[in-house]
Formats: C-alpha cells, sequence, structure tokens
C-alpha cells in the first residue's frame, strides 16, 4: 500500500474518531446541538498521540544531542521550536501528503530566463511528493522546472529506489532540455540519492542538497529494524558500504544542510558527511526544514552560486 493511501486511511479514521467523540458528548448531555461544539475540542484531541509522539522525539534527541553546550535551547524557545515543528508535521500529514499527492509539479515562471539546471525533489521516510509542494512553488518562482518522486513501496531497501530516481532524471532533462540536475533531497531521500549515484555516472548531476539526512544513521532507527529503517542505524554495514563507495570527487557534489535541533535524526552531527560542504543551522526541526523559508533562501542561495560558478567556468 502506498503511503498516500495509508495516510488517507488514517486521516478518515481519526475523523470517524472525532465525529464519534462529539456524538457521545452531545449523546451524554441530550443535546443535540452540542455536537457541534464538541466536534472541534474532540478533533483537537484525536491529535494527542501525534503530539505526545513529537514531544517524545524531541526529548530523545535532547538525550542524546551532539550540539554545542551553547545550541541547547530552553523554555520558551524549546517550546516554539516544539510548536512550530508539531504544527508542520500536521500540515504535512494530514494535509499535504494524504490529499494533495497527486497535484502536478509547479510551472516555472514564464518571464524569468530558463535556469541552467532543473531541480528533482526526493522525499524521505513515510512520506510522498505533496511534502515538496511549498518547496517547488517557491523554486519555480525563481524559474526553476521542477519535479518530484514518489518512492515506492516505501518500506523497502533504499537501493530499490534507484531505478526511480533514475527514470525521473532522464525524464526530467528530456522535458526540459537542462543539461543537468540538482536533486533536492530531506531526510532518508539523501541517502536514496547517494545510492543512485553509487551506480549511475555523476556528469547529470550538478549538485546533490541534502536536508536532515542521517548520512551516519540516527538512533532513533534502533527503536525499528524493517526495510530501510535498518539501514539508517548507526554503523550499519550498508551505511559502511556506501560510504567506501564514494571518491572524493562525488562526496563534493554533496551539500548537507542540517539542523542542530533535528529531533529526529541525532546525534544531529551525524548529517555531517566528509569531504561535502556542511552547513548547520539551528531551531529548526527535522518536518520544517522542508517547510522552512530560511531553509529554503539557503538552498537557492548554494543553487545560485553554483549557476555562477558553472557560468564563469563556461566563459574562461
Amino acid at each position: 500500500m502506498t503511503i498516500t493511501r495509508l495516510l488517507r486511511l488514517l486521516l478518515l479514521s481519526e475523523c470517524a474518531a472525532a465525529v464519534a467523540l462529539a456524538a457521545g458528548v452531545a449523546h451524554l448531555l441530550n443535546s443535540p446541538a452540542s455536537f457541534w461544539l464538541a466536534l472541534l475540542p474532540a478533533a483537537v484531541l484525536i491529535q494527542l498521540p501525534h503530539a505526545l509522539l513529537i514531544g517524545t522525539y524531541f526529548c530523545l534527541s535532547r538525550l542524546f544531542a551532539s550540539r554545542p553546550s551553547g545550541m541547547r535551547p530552553a523554555g520558551a524557545r524549546l517550546l516554539l521550536i516544539y510548536a512550530i515543528e508539531f504544527t508542520s508535521s500536521l500540515k504535512n500529514f494530514l494535509i499535504y501528503q494524504p490529499l494533495l499527492a497527486r497535484r502536478r509539479a509547479p510551472h516555472p515562471a514564464v518571464n524569468l530566463a530558463p535556469r541552467s539546471v532543473a531541480l528533482l525533489f526526493v522525499h524521505g521516510y513515510f512520506c510522498n511528493r505533496a511534502v515538496w509542494r511549498e518547496f517547488m512553488k517557491a523554486a519555480a518562482a525563481l524559474g526553476y522546472s521542477c519535479e518530484a518522486v514518489d518512492l515506492e513501496p516505501p518500506f523497502t531497501d533504499i537501493d530499490a529506489f534507484t531505478p526511480i530516481i533514475e527514470e525521473s532524471i532522464e525524464r526530467l532533462i528530456a522535458l526540459t532540455g537542462a543539461p543537468a540536475v540538482v536533486l533536492i533531497c530531506h531526510s532518508m531521500g539523501g541517502l536514496a540519492a547517494r545510492a543512485w549515484l553509487r551506480k549511475h555516472a555523476s556528469s547529470r548531476v550538478a549538485r546533490i542538497i541534502t536536508l536532515g539526512t542521517p548520512h551516519h544513521g540516527t538512533r532513533l532507527a534502533h527503536f525499528a529494524s524493517t526495510g530501510n529503517i535498518a539501514q539508517m542505524k548507526p554503523g550499519n554495514n550498508w551505511l559502511a558500504d556506501l560510504a567506501a563507495s564514494e571518491s572524493p570527487a562525488r562526496r563534493a557534489l554533496v551539500t548537507s544542510i542540517y539542523s542542530l535541533h533535528d529531533d529526529i535524526v541525532f546525534p544531529q552531527l551525524g548529517s555531517e558527511l566528509a569531504g561535502a560542504r556542511n552547513l548547520a543551522i539551528s531551531g529548526v526541526g527535522h518536518v520544517r526544514l522542508v517547510f522552512d523559508p530560511d531553509v529554503r533562501k539557503i538552498v537557492f542561495d548554494e543553487l545560485q552560486h553554483m549557476e555562477h560558478r558553472v557560468a564563469t567556468l563556461a566563459k574562461a
């Protein structure tokens, strides 16, 4: 079953649970009108497990944090990071992914000159292409041609995603005429991109930009052992083999952007990749990395610098 269908079933079950809870309150009060008054509080209550789950992630990430001591938030600052991450997660899992996964990628702005690269967006674990909707709209407004993949089936070996990425790159180049693409990847998607690069020539890829990718694994993966989760455990053989296969030139293609307050990938410095360009930020949760405007700006700045270097070399 696809992630989209799973999330639609989850959304339907949560809606049904909220309706049943509100109906129960109306029945107990013997007041049909109270159903509508109880419906919103019931819907909020249904999200309590989601809130507790993210809170647990934050507690674990704080326990195993690798951030400098001066970067440890406290009090209101920590609550704000948590609240933003929670609302971003709700938007992602309750609206975008179950309802907007089949929407087409936005067209690039027609009043701008064509960009020298096209962008292929690669999502992470338990996500689909809709997680990139805001990011792709912002990229299209800057003139970039965009597309996003669906990594299916969702819980299989990461290497099984290689043909999907390869086909998407070929199709994007054919449709846009761009000489190369940039892969923008979130979380596990960065590992999928590196696995793709192990088997295919890098000449068609100008850059791989990863957001919150567990390049050295995450301790959270110790709580499960199925499919691609096992490949994200720190120190596992798959990650070691992937690293051993990479030359300095391939590592130099990667920009790893990660948050010192990531609540899913921890220790957070596990997102640093030797030989890559590593950019650390703070105050942003794992899901929020895809939605945060400041993160988008960092990515677009990377793209502009890369395009400028390519243009300068072409003139030399």
